[in-house]
């Protein structure tokens, strides 16, 4: 994939180094997915990957195979077609696994680091990475790589990708505090940006997200974690007022005084 990337640089092509080690880890994680589809025995595990899962992942990974296949002999047009179809069934894979998602971070771990965090960074950088590049190689919005001095052709459109892609993605990353999305959507918009020369309107974008996915998780991490405290902190009983009290002693003082005057003065009318 990198060379090709190289024979059709866009203002959406990034470091192939980054990518590779992206994938990388993706696909270690997927091996990971593979262990425990043979190996699981908790139910809601089991739930997880025939529901949350099933097989779409099965059509992706034949798509994937076509993909690799048309890629290589440079069909462009049916190679976005298919990368489409694949971001298609990532994304319901991913919206599909939001009913399944554990409690916490703690709660089955590895239905987190192996089901849902591969799929996530999968349907990621499909969807903001692989199938930009080739639509726009489908579409001649790519420069000759012998003409670097070209780099802005089509600057405007690459930014149009960049913000409309990484603005849902940091708009998943408020609602939902997803530390993967933060850090795969961070990775990919550093390997664009990393790869030299790129347009100033791509260059702002690109820095933009690049600040926005780290400060918009920690901003949602630090308000959820002041509201929780503000919450705790109204369950706690207040002990009463200074005043209250004293008001509540001089009233039980009296009511004993009463009772006191009260059986003396039936003392004397005996």
């Amino acid at each position: 994939m990198g060379d090709i990337m190289d024979l059709f640089p866009s203002g959406m092509t990034p470091k192939t180094e980054m990518v590779g080690l992206y994938m990388t880890v993706v696909y270690i994680l997927l091996i990971g997915f593979c262990v425990l589809l043979i190996t699981a025995r908790n139910p809601e595990t089991k739930e997880t990957l025939v529901n949350g899962v099933g097989l779409r992942l099965v059509v992706v990974n034949w798509l994937m195979t076509a993909w690799a296949a048309l890629w290589a002999l440079q069909l462009f047009i049916p190679s976005t077609i298919v990368l489409g179809i694949v971001a298609v069934l990532l994304g319901w894979i991913m919206f599909s696994l939001v009913w399944y998602t554990p409690g916490g971070p703690l709660t089955r771990p590895f239905d987190s680091l192996f089901i849902h965090s591969p799929l996530k960074l999968w349907f990621l950088i499909t969807l903001t990475l692989d199938f930009p590049i080739s639509l726009f190689i489908a579409l001649g919005w790519n420069y000759p790589y012998t003409r670097p001095d070209e780099y802005a052709r089509k600057q405007w459109e690459t930014f149009a990708f960049i913000v409309s892609m990484h603005a849902v993605g940091v708009l998943w990353v408020f609602f939902r505090q997803d530390l993967t999305i933060t850090i795969g959507g961070l990775w990919i918009v550093l390997s664009i940006m990393l790869r030299r020369p790129k347009g100033a309107p791509v260059f702002a974008a690109l820095v933009i997200f690049a600040v926005l996915y780290p400060l918009t998780y920690i901003s949602t991490m630090a308000w959820r974690r002041l509201r929780r405290h503000e919450e705790n902190e109204g369950r706690i009983a207040l002990p009463p007022d200074e005043e209250e009290s004293v008001e509540g002693n001089h009233l039980a003082n009296g009511n004993g005084v009463q009772e006191d005057a009260a059986v003396w003065g039936g003392d004397e009318r005996r």
